[in-house]
């Protein structure tokens, strides 16, 4: 099976979070959030300010990306929200990159888990 080609708005601030959807062939559209805490200790962002928050949604885009594909249960309209265990680098190293994202960009942009 190839793998699925989801792919991901361009976030919107609220609050301390990120809010955005993911999209794909199949499923539709889907509401995710992701709370500031989880954007600066899996995505790396230095705070929760709106500047920091998109620059690390940006260049974690191809991580979240893979964080989605799996969920594929019924959607009921709600917003998901991704967890930091969403984001553990382990679990994303199993998934499969959708066509279009170059492994070697992720690469660059793993946060390291200290």
């Amino acid at each position: 099976m190839a793998p699925a080609n989801v792919n991901l708005s361009h976030p919107v601030v609220h609050g301390d979070s990120l809010w955005f959807a993911a999209y794909e062939f199949g499923w539709g559209y889907r509401a995710f959030e992701i709370h500031g805490d989880t954007v600066q200790a899996k995505l790396g962002a230095a705070d929760t300010s709106p500047r920091q928050l998109m620059l690390a949604f940006e260049l974690g885009r191809p991580r979240i990306t893979k964080a989605v594909m799996p969920m594929t249960f019924e959607y009921r309209g709600e917003r998901i929200v991704l967890h930091a265990t969403d984001l553990n680098a382990e679990r994303l190293r199993r998934a499969v990159l959708p066509s279009g994202i170059a492994e070697g960009t992720h690469a660059a942009i793993v946060i390291e888990e200290s």
